[in-house]
């Protein structure tokens, strides 16, 4: 997967992210030839109904940017903001990376920033527009737990910064996954280091095994060195 054309011609792939998101994946290892294989170790549950979000978000109108930092934020956001009065019109919006963009876009939402390469936080913190933030109040929209990168970076430059958290990551049990053939899997993917712990803690003793033995193809260095770490072999994307 490191390579446009690389062929996965006869490889089984794990594919580890949300079932509601791993199409795409799915689409793409079968477009070069491969067998994915869903393995869904995380879900995400919206959070609509906490009366202090929904109250953070009933000011919306205060704040100078919105961030979103990734496709569920942008889904579940608007959800929650459509309950007290929709999103303002007239306020920027910043999204993490690509696939945030393209939830935006799909939803209707003109996009203020967003990096050119890259999906990070520290990419989005690298444009000229985050640079001078002193006096802005700021609104992150993100998951329950999430990075406190982007936050901290921004409260640094002098912004004020509050979390609007529209969603839960949750891991399924164990039993109510799927039973691939682990001798047949090739290669895993893991989109998230929560998504790499996940999955080492809901496979079982033999597949751990097998999956210190094969390539698991990652996203970030981030993730690739959290990897290493528990003796995994990664291939960037």
């Amino acid at each position: 997967m490191t390579e446009p054309c690389r062929s996965l011609a006869g490889q089984a792939i794990l594919i580890t992210r949300p079932r509601h998101q791993a199409q795409a994946l799915c689409d793409g290892v079968i477009a070069r030839g491969g067998e994915p294989w869903l393995y869904p170790v995380m879900e995400i549950e919206p959070v609509l109904h906490d009366a202090e979000l929904l109250q953070r978000l009933a000011t919306a109108a205060e704040f100078d940017l919105f961030i979103f930092v990734s496709a569920n934020a942008v889904v579940h956001g608007l959800q929650a903001l459509a309950l007290v009065g929709g999103l303002p019109g007239d306020i920027p919006l910043a999204a993490v990376g690509a696939a945030t963009a393209r939830a935006l876009q799909a939803a209707g939402r003109p996009i203020a920033l967003v990096p050119e390469t890259g999906y990070t936080s520290e990419s989005l913190l690298a444009l000229p527009e985050l640079q001078q933030v002193e006096g802005q109040r700021i609104l992150i929209l993100r998951g329950e737990g999430g990075r406190a990168r982007l936050g901290e970076v921004l409260r640094e430059r002098g912004a004020e910064v509050v979390y609007a958290e529209v969603y839960r990551r949750q891991r399924p049990e164990a039993g109510g996954l799927p039973t691939p053939d682990w001798r047949r899997i090739a290669a895993a993917t893991a989109t998230s280091g929560e998504i790499l712990e996940n999955l080492l803690a809901l496979i079982p003793d033999q597949a751990r095994r097998w999956l210190q033995q094969r390539p698991l193809v990652v996203v970030s260095g981030r993730i690739a060195e959290q990897a290493l770490r528990v003796g995994i072999d990664v291939e960037p994307e």
